[in-house]
């Protein structure tokens, strides 16, 4: 690019022309270029100072000099009127440059009557007739003297932490440069060597020896020589374009990149360097930085002024919201690194995974403390976000859908997707539940604990209840008129009818269990059975001895096929039936002591079974939630 460096050795030559001497063009380029000499009319300046000189003298005792610079000397001197100290600003040689400078300086800083502007108390002359700037005394030290002196500032000027003390200087200079520009100045030179830290916490903007006024021809005189410190100078500082208000905050973005680097953002040993950096604004921004800060000095350091903030003002707000909003960012950022954490623990398998209801606790606490805060906070937003999806995920893992949901509205934005797959979790869930309960109904039916005691009882009623009417049937009915067909068809009915009264009484206990159910209709058509059956053996004409015989093989056959398909522990009280069939059919005189041998055994075989299965069922469950720890639902 031939135009390009060819404009580089041209802005290069134009630094060069007022380093002094011979230097090298290594050096210098952090120092400020001052105005070229051969400027303005020195010899007016003088002649009005001259009819000043009388009695002015005597008014300033100078006594040490407090700083030198390249074209000037302060020292500090008593104002004998007032009895104050005051510093004195002078030229180093009387020349007639020095004195313009000199003047100009104090008229611009005259006019700018600020609490962040160094006042001037008065402009007078020596007995020599050199020109003197009475200025107040600043009792301190430069701003880049305190800028990395993290220990000193937070002993000093109780700060809570170095760059909030900064930012606070930087946006008190943002003030100053902002009232400069509504009267008319340029600085053209702000950098932290030029601002002032009052042992009070004072800040003050000085050196204004080469303010312009807006509208006035760039960085440069009309020689082309370019004025300012290269390493903070804007493009059209170099470029001797017009200068406005944004060039100013140009360098107010440039001591802001400081801030956050540590450097001036053109900060180079060779002029060319310098130069090509300028031009090639803005410079990369250090890495790690508050991405506020960050975007609001990439915006001051715009190689276009259209492209900067408008104003001083515009900056020190943006730096003001972002000291307001630093707490809500600094909690954002902590809580950000708690949803890392986060994410790999909802991952993790065992105690990693434990952690996780914990680490969502305290990211909930910070996200949350920081849209407080700071409402807008985008970082906050978008973590809350992530750390709820990460405890949303861990939970469905967990199939805790119902916690799951919940954690939804702790979104701040609605995430149709995450909703979709929770409401699937919920329903699976809720299937989930209906399965564990039919288990449990179906557990409890089969479980011969359910309802044993009813059962019992209701079987103890209804066998003392036979077990006497066959005690009735051998001592009293045997041998007389009653012993009929009809008679013992009407005593099986009867039964029938007390079984059945029974089983509706207790039939609230007696349905929660199959076996219950099913035992209890048994008996019930088993009864119903035996009447049709004498009513049977009464149309066949069969004798009551082989009627009855035919029906303890009857009751055989029904306690045998119980045995065999649902309680094969009840084998015993089918072979006493099958004794009772063969000795019945051998002795018919005993069928009814038979019988009630027959009923007796049928309870007391029922009530051991009963027992025993309700025992093991017991201590199985007793067993599996030791084993286990855990319920017999949560085991379903």
């Amino acid at each position: 690019m031939p135009q390009r460096d060819e404009l580089v050795e041209t802005i290069e030559a134009r630094i060069f022309t007022v380093q002094e001497g011979d230097a090298p063009r290594t050096r210098g380029t952090r120092a400020t270029l001052r105005l070229p000499p051969d400027t303005g009319d020195p010899d007016a300046e003088l002649a009005r100072l001259a009819a000043l000189r009388a009695g002015v003298e005597s008014a300033l005792d100078i006594e040490e000099t407090l700083g030198e610079g390249g074209m000037g000397v302060v020292t500090l001197a008593t104002q004998r009127s007032l009895g104050r100290k005051v510093a004195v600003k002078t030229t180093r040689v009387q020349t007639p440059e020095a004195v313009v400078r000199l003047v100009r300086e104090a008229k611009i800083t005259g006019t700018l009557e600020h609490p962040n502007i160094v006042p001037v108390h008065d402009l007078t002359t020596g007995a020599d007739g050199s020109p003197r700037l009475v200025l107040k005394r600043i009792e301190g030290t430069t701003w880049s003297a305190r800028m990395t002196d993290d220990e000193g500032v937070r002993a000093m000027f109780a700060a809570r932490d170095l760059l909030e003390w900064n930012l606070q200087t930087l946006a008190q200079v943002c003030q100053a440069v902002h009232f400069a520009h509504s009267r008319g100045v340029v600085h053209r030179d702000l950098k932290p060597d030029n601002v002032m830290v009052g042992n009070f916490g004072e800040v003050y903007v000085m050196d204004w020896g080469i303010a312009v006024r807006m509208g006035e021809a760039g960085g440069a005189d009309p020689r082309g020589v370019a004025v300012g410190t290269p390493v903070y100078m804007a493009p059209e500082m170099l470029l001797g374009e017009t200068l406005d208000a944004r060039t100013d905050v140009y360098l107010l973005g440039a001591i802001l990149f400081e801030l956050l680097s540590g450097r001036p953002p053109h900060d180079h040993a060779l002029v060319r360097d310098v130069v090509q950096s300028v031009l090639d604004t803005p410079p990369p921004m250090p890495a790690g930085a508050p991405e506020e800060l960050v975007s609001l000095a990439r915006s001051c350091l715009a190689r276009s002024p259209q492209d900067r903030p408008a104003s001083a003002e515009d900056v020190r707000r943006a730096l003001a919201s972002f000291l307001r909003h630093r707490d809500s960012t600094q909690l954002a950022a902590r809580a950000e690194a708690k949803v890392v954490e986060l994410e790999a623990a909802a991952r993790a398998e065992g105690d990693e995974r434990a952690r996780a209801p914990r680490l969502y606790g305290e990211c909930l606490f910070g996200f949350r403390a920081a849209l407080e805060a700071w409402p807008e906070n985008p970082h906050a937003g978008s973590g809350l976000a992530r750390a709820v999806r990460a405890m949303v995920e861990h939970d469905l893992a967990m199939g805790m859908s119902r916690t799951a949901a919940i954690r939804l509205d702790d979104l701040p934005d609605a995430d149709p997707e995450l909703r979709a797959r929770v409401d699937a979790a919920l329903q699976a869930a809720e299937q989930e539940k209906r399965r564990v309960a039919e288990l449990r109904r179906l557990e409890v039916e089969v479980d011969p604990a359910t309802g044993r005691r009813v059962r019992l009882r209701v079987a103890a009623v209804l066998f003392v209840f036979w077990i006497f009417t066959d005690a009735i049937d051998q001592l009293w009915v045997k041998g007389t008129r009653w012993e009929t067909h009809v008679f013992f068809a009407a005593q099986s009915a009867a039964q029938a009818v007390v079984a059945m009264l029974l089983f509706a009484a207790y039939w609230r206990y007696i349905a929660r269990s199959r076996l219950n159910r099913q035992l209890a209709g048994i008996a019930t058509f088993c009864l119903l059975s035996q009447a049709l059956a004498y009513l049977g053996a009464y149309v066949a004409q069969w004798d009551l001895p082989t009627a009855q015989g035919a029906l303890f093989f009857l009751w055989f056959w029904v306690v045998g096929m119980l045995a065999a398909t649902m309680v094969r522990e009840m084998w015993p009280a089918a072979v006493v039936f099958l004794l009772c069939f063969f000795v019945s059919t051998a002795w018919p005189e005993l069928r009814h002591l038979v019988g009630a041998i027959g009923n007796a055994s049928l309870l007391v075989n029922a009530i051991v079974v009963w027992r025993a299965r309700a025992a093991r069922a017991s201590s199985g469950r007793r067993h599996g939630q030791n084993e286990t720890g855990t319920s017999t639902k949560r085991m379903l």
